[in-house]
């Protein structure tokens, strides 16, 4: 199958890649999910998508200005669309998910799909101390320190659901992250 060259970043080079498959990275916004991914498929040579990316591209307008616009429905009907049409590419792939992809039944199904679902997780404290000074994060502005802490236990049964493999970022720099992520990757 060919793929949709408007989903997937071109900053990857072309040379054989290290691994093979999809890779799906999931978590709470802040975990590092789009940094990891990006250094990740470049580090590999797989190719990344970054489904808000896509999202914000195809439709013109930044995460938070869908959210307001149009509403959580609407963004959240053009997250599954994006994650089918990234899911249907053949590897090697990363795929980093927006953090509420989880809690849609039919992204469920669509991640189980993917040869390898690493769950990014954090602390609420350490969530909130990456993203309390971020403008475009349209849930953040539901209750800040407390906010992130009821939606980190809303998702998290979400997340173990789906995930094939768990990474505690709390304490970690994004150099041991995308070390320890592509060891899991390596092991497939």
């Amino acid at each position: 199958m060919s793929k949709d060259l408007s989903l997937i970043s071109t900053e990857a080079p072309h040379r054989r890649p290290a691994v093979e498959g999809v890779l799906v990275l999931i978590g709470m916004m802040g975990v590092g999910k789009s940094t990891v991914g990006r250094i990740l498929a470049e580090k590999v040579g797989a190719e990344f998508v970054d489904t808000d990316q896509v999202i914000e591209e195809r439709i013109g307008l930044s995460i938070k200005s869908i959210f307001s616009q149009r509403g959580e429905g609407y963004f959240r009907d053009r997250e599954t669309e994006v994650l089918a049409d990234a899911l249907r590419c053949s590897g090697p792939l990363v795929v980093s998910v927006g953090g509420g992809a989880v809690g849609r039944p039919e992204n469920k199904r669509l991640l189980n799909e993917a040869n390898l679902v690493v769950w990014l997780r954090a602390s609420p404290a350490t969530i909130w101390s990456r993203i309390v000074d971020s403008v475009d994060r349209p849930l953040l502005e539901r209750g800040g320190l407390e906010g992130i802490i009821a939606l980190t236990h809303a998702r998290s049964s979400d997340y173990a659901e789906v995930s094939t493999v768990v990474v505690d970022v709390d304490d970690l720099d994004i150099d041991r992250v995308v070390a320890d992520v592509l060891k899991c990757w390596q092991e497939l």
